[in-house]
């Protein structure tokens, strides 16, 4: 490659970068300040402005009282900003979660650089910014997306730093700071362990366990045992025992107090149909693994292929089993489902005459594609509009019991909920009209 080839190569990165980094900013920021906090978003802020009126960074609290979900590193990001900005309006709050995607948008991009020189790194920043999660998440006080970005920059950096040869004390420290402000962020659970499950698993299928013996491993557990023991011992100084216990394992026992077998068995059921809706249409494309003949020409696999594909195998059962999860707590593995995407989209390119000629069963996708995106853009969304009134009118009378829902209380409230669940496209499309 001649210094022309290198600097033109240079100057596409560089473009494609700017392009990602505009319309992540053209989705996001022109409203970041003007739309009313909801959901848990006030507590966000609220909890950071308290952090400074203490002083104390240790224990989050709301109107004194202590508030007991989630760790605070978020919460001090929030005040950081709302000192910098001299004020804790939406913009302050919402910031960190603006900056988190388009963060997470190019750490994809970057990851994806280092494997593939096609379309792939593009495409799969590109289907990152337009995925439900992160439309819905993106520009809200939330801990989803500032949680994916920190959880997600773990196992892919380590990954991208593991292929590249960097050095082995300097990739695992890095890693660990990641995963102790993930940690930091949403608990003592999730970010641990699919850190360890992802990574563990990538190193024995590559045969190479004993890395998790070497010094340089051992320094980042170190560094990250002694820093979330810091913020530990400060939680403990100023609360009991039992609030700890909440505070680290609260929110991950409630997934678990669904009483009945009926309860897991439509969880296990209908959860994975969830997951796939939620991804769309961009989950389409996820088929074509099913495909032998596919897998066939991308052997040998690439490397994220493998890895990507291993840590969807080795994570999904956290969410699959408890009853109570829901399809936000997977959001961290979205950058792993799109960079599959990316591939069979860039394969399909490759493979664009014989589309045309429909000489392969898995090329048909692109066909599959390009009428799901037609029905849902032309059609679902006038669709989901009307269902949206006719749903919460029936909820609005049905709880007023002026309907008759043909049986006892148990039935009444199942249909009550399946009326409740079906109504959140219907919801989604109503906001971003609005918004």
């Amino acid at each position: 490659m001649n210094d022309q080839q290198i600097l033109s190569k240079k100057r596409n990165i560089i473009l494609e970068i700017l392009l990602l980094i505009v319309l992540g900013s053209t989705i996001f920021l022109p409203r970041l300040h003007e739309l009313p906090y909801k959901g848990e978003e006030p507590r966000r802020v609220i909890c950071a402005q308290e952090l400074l009126l203490s002083g104390n960074v240790f224990v989050p609290t709301i109107q004194g009282e202590l508030f007991l979900s989630r760790p605070p590193f978020q919460n001090w990001v929030i005040a950081l900003t709302g000192t910098i900005l001299g004020n804790f309006g939406h913009l302050a709050g919402r910031l960190p979660s603006f900056l988190a995607v388009i963060a997470t948008t190019l750490l994809i991009y970057c990851y994806c650089r280092t494997f593939f020189r096609g379309m792939v790194p593009l495409s799969a920043s590109l289907l990152f910014l337009s995925t439900f999660h992160i439309l819905k998440y993106g520009g809200l006080a939330e801990t989803e997306i500032f949680f994916t970005f920190l959880l997600s920059s773990t196992y892919l950096f380590w990954h991208a730093a593991e292929h590249k040869g960097c050095p082995n004390t300097l990739k695992w420290i890095i890693a660990y700071l990641l995963l102790t402000c993930a940690t930091l962020t949403k608990g003592f659970t999730q970010a641990p362990l699919y850190f360890y499950a992802i990574i563990g698993l990538s190193l024995f299928l590559n045969k190479r366990l004993s890395n998790l013996l070497t010094r340089g491993h051992f320094i980042g557990l170190m560094l990250y045992l002694g820093l979330f023991g810091i913020w530990q011992i400060g939680f403990c100084y100023y609360t009991p025992w039992e609030a700890t216990q909440i505070m680290l394992l609260g929110d991950v026992t409630m997934r678990f107090e669904h009483e009945g077998i009926i309860n897991y068995l439509e969880h296990w059921s209908i959860y994975p149909l969830e997951q796939f809706a939620i991804l769309l249409p961009w989950s389409i494309f996820l088929l074509a693994f099913l495909n032998t003949d596919f897998r066939n020409r991308l052997k040998p696999f690439p490397a994220p292929v493998t890895f990507c594909l291993g840590a969807i195998a080795i994570t999904f059962i956290s969410v699959w089993l408890p009853a109570g999860a829901k399809t936000r707590y997977y959001i961290p593995m979205i950058p792993c489902f799109v960079i599959l995407s990316a591939v069979v989209i860039e394969q399909c390119y490759l493979h664009r005459k014989e589309i045309i000629e429909k000489k392969n069963s898995w090329l048909k996708l692109w066909t599959v594609f390009q009428k799901v995106f037609l029905i849902t853009v032309c059609g679902l969304a006038p669709i989901c509009c009307i269902w949206a009134t006719i749903a919460h009118w029936v909820l609005e009378h049905g709880t007023k019991k002026s309907i008759n829902w043909g049986g006892g209380g148990g039935y009444r409230k199942y249909i009550q909920n399946f009326i409740f669940h079906l109504s959140y496209p219907s919801d989604f499309f109503i906001n971003l009209f609005n918004n």
